[in-house]
This record gives structure tokens, C-alpha cells and sequence, in this order.
């Protein structure tokens, strides 16, 4: 009986250790870190990855391409068009 309530205690000490170091660790990362942006390069990001001098711009437009032939609905020979929509993302550098 004293065997497993020793295992027990210990099973307690090992569970709330492991609690504290989940918890401590990323606050202890955090503090040595600079702040994280969402965009900046990774620490294994390519040497050409650094952020340059210029703030990026992002336009998303819908295209249409016209008189498109809808291949999937061909019956007897006859294939119908329709108006095939385009989502395009255009990013590009603006401004200093």
C-alpha cells in the first residue's frame, strides 16, 4: 500500500513539473523574442527574405473571360460558352 501511494505522489509531482514547464516555457521565450509580426521572415526564411525598405499592397480582383467554351457540358456535338469568372491576387510594393 505504501508502494502505491508513492507512485501516486510522484505521478502528482511529475504531472504538476510538467504543467509548470508547459506553461513557464513560452512565457520564458516570449521575454528573450522580439515581437512577431504576421509576415516576418522565419528564422530559416532565405537570406533574401528580409523585409525591404518598401510596405506591399495587395488587390484582389474579379475577372471575367468571356465566350469561355464549357467543355463540361458538350452534349450532341454542341458545346455551349459561358462567362468563365477569374479570382486574381495581385500583390505588389508601393510607397517608402
Amino acid at each position: 500500500m505504501r508502494y502505491i501511494t508513492f507512485l501516486s505522489k510522484q505521478r502528482v509531482h511529475l504531472i504538476f513539473l510538467t504543467a509548470i514547464l508547459l506553461i513557464s516555457g513560452p512565457l520564458a521565450y516570449g521575454q528573450e523574442t522580439k515581437e512577431f509580426i504576421y509576415g516576418d521572415a522565419l528564422p530559416d526564411a532565405p537570406e533574401l527574405s528580409v523585409r525591404g525598405t518598401y510596405k506591399v499592397g495587395v488587390r484582389t480582383m474579379d475577372l471575367v473571360n468571356p465566350n469561355q467554351i464549357d467543355i463540361l457540358n458538350v452534349k450532341e456535338g454542341i458545346a455551349p460558352l459561358y462567362d468563365r469568372p477569374l479570382k486574381v491576387e495581385v500583390w505588389y510594393p508601393f510607397g517608402t
